[in-house]
Protein backbone atom coordinates (compact mmCIF):
# COMPACT_ATOMS: atom_id res chain seq x y z
CA UNK A 1 0.00 0.00 0.00
CA UNK A 2 1.13 3.68 -0.57
CA UNK A 3 0.14 5.93 2.38
CA UNK A 4 0.06 9.64 2.04
CA UNK A 5 -0.76 12.10 5.49
CA UNK A 6 -4.86 11.82 4.43
CA UNK A 7 -5.06 8.22 2.43
CA UNK A 8 -3.85 4.49 2.02
CA UNK A 9 -3.96 3.47 -1.48
CA UNK A 10 -3.93 -0.53 -2.75
CA UNK A 11 -4.29 -2.85 -5.41
CA UNK A 12 -7.68 -3.47 -5.00
CA UNK A 13 -8.29 -7.40 -4.79
CA UNK A 14 -11.08 -9.96 -4.81
CA UNK A 15 -10.88 -9.95 -0.67
CA UNK A 16 -11.64 -6.16 -0.84
CA UNK A 17 -15.33 -7.22 -2.58
CA UNK A 18 -17.63 -7.66 0.72
CA UNK A 19 -16.39 -4.70 2.61
CA UNK A 20 -16.27 -2.32 -0.56
CA UNK A 21 -19.74 -3.57 -1.17
CA UNK A 22 -20.79 -1.85 2.07
CA UNK A 23 -18.65 1.26 1.16
CA UNK A 24 -20.20 1.74 -2.09
CA UNK A 25 -23.60 -0.14 -2.75
CA UNK A 26 -26.07 3.32 -1.85
CA UNK A 27 -27.91 4.66 -3.93
CA UNK A 28 -26.48 8.41 -4.11
CA UNK A 29 -23.13 6.22 -5.57
CA UNK A 30 -25.02 4.89 -8.88
CA UNK A 31 -27.42 7.96 -9.17
CA UNK A 32 -25.81 8.73 -11.92
CA UNK A 33 -24.14 5.60 -13.48
CA UNK A 34 -26.73 3.24 -13.52
CA UNK A 35 -30.62 3.36 -13.96
CA UNK A 36 -30.65 1.74 -10.63
CA UNK A 37 -28.55 0.15 -7.37
CA UNK A 38 -26.65 -2.95 -8.88
CA UNK A 39 -27.37 -5.94 -6.78
CA UNK A 40 -24.79 -7.55 -5.19
CA UNK A 41 -23.75 -10.33 -6.97
CA UNK A 42 -23.67 -7.97 -10.10
CA UNK A 43 -21.89 -5.51 -7.95
CA UNK A 44 -19.08 -8.34 -7.38
CA UNK A 45 -19.43 -9.75 -10.85
CA UNK A 46 -18.82 -6.37 -12.31
CA UNK A 47 -15.75 -5.77 -10.47
CA UNK A 48 -14.49 -9.23 -10.32
CA UNK A 49 -13.92 -8.54 -14.53
CA UNK A 50 -12.24 -5.42 -13.87
CA UNK A 51 -9.83 -6.81 -11.74
CA UNK A 52 -9.51 -9.47 -14.41
CA UNK A 53 -8.00 -6.56 -16.62
CA UNK A 54 -9.01 -5.17 -19.80
CA UNK A 55 -10.49 -8.12 -22.56
CA UNK A 56 -7.83 -9.41 -25.44
CA UNK A 57 -9.46 -7.21 -27.87
CA UNK A 58 -8.45 -4.23 -26.05
CA UNK A 59 -5.12 -4.07 -26.76
CA UNK A 60 -2.97 -1.70 -25.43
CA UNK A 61 -4.97 -0.67 -22.20
CA UNK A 62 -4.15 -1.21 -19.09
CA UNK A 63 -7.19 -1.11 -16.26
CA UNK A 64 -5.71 0.10 -12.93
CA UNK A 65 -8.13 -0.02 -9.49
CA UNK A 66 -7.51 0.58 -6.20
CA UNK A 67 -9.12 0.92 -3.13
CA UNK A 68 -8.39 4.18 -0.80
CA UNK A 69 -8.78 4.08 3.23
CA UNK A 70 -8.22 7.04 5.65
CA UNK A 71 -4.81 7.31 6.63
CA UNK A 72 -5.09 6.67 10.74
CA UNK A 73 -8.34 5.22 10.84
CA UNK A 74 -8.09 2.52 7.92
CA UNK A 75 -11.58 3.61 7.34
CA UNK A 76 -12.38 2.83 3.72
CA UNK A 77 -13.28 5.28 1.35
CA UNK A 78 -13.99 3.73 -1.94
CA UNK A 79 -11.93 3.13 -5.16
CA UNK A 80 -10.04 4.92 -7.75
CA UNK A 81 -9.98 3.44 -11.27
CA UNK A 82 -8.06 4.13 -14.31
CA UNK A 83 -8.43 2.68 -17.77
CA UNK A 84 -5.07 3.86 -19.33
CA UNK A 85 -4.60 3.73 -23.48
CA UNK A 86 -3.22 5.73 -26.36
CA UNK A 87 -1.28 7.94 -24.05
CA UNK A 88 -4.57 8.61 -21.96
CA UNK A 89 -5.79 7.93 -18.72
CA UNK A 90 -9.65 7.63 -17.76
CA UNK A 91 -10.19 7.94 -14.36
CA UNK A 92 -13.44 7.30 -12.15
CA UNK A 93 -13.87 7.30 -8.13
CA UNK A 94 -16.67 5.92 -6.45
CA UNK A 95 -16.66 6.90 -2.68
CA UNK A 96 -18.79 6.17 0.10
CA UNK A 97 -21.01 9.75 0.09
CA UNK A 98 -20.08 10.01 3.74
CA UNK A 99 -17.00 10.96 2.55
CA UNK A 100 -18.12 13.25 0.03
CA UNK A 101 -16.88 16.96 0.50
CA UNK A 102 -14.07 16.35 2.24
CA UNK A 103 -11.33 16.61 -0.84
CA UNK A 104 -10.29 12.66 -0.56
CA UNK A 105 -11.50 12.47 -4.88
CA UNK A 106 -8.97 15.64 -5.35
CA UNK A 107 -6.34 13.78 -3.35
CA UNK A 108 -6.83 10.40 -4.83
CA UNK A 109 -6.97 11.70 -8.17
CA UNK A 110 -3.52 13.66 -7.58
CA UNK A 111 -1.77 10.38 -6.53
CA UNK A 112 -3.29 8.72 -9.64
CA UNK A 113 -1.61 11.05 -11.65
CA UNK A 114 1.44 10.51 -10.02
CA UNK A 115 1.32 7.14 -10.50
Amino acid sequence: PTVTARLIFEPLCVEHLDELAIALLHTAVYEHIEDELPSLSNFKLSLSRALAGPPLRAVGQTWLNYLVRQAGTNVMVGRLEATVHDSLAEVAFLFNPSHWGKGYATAGLSWLHAE
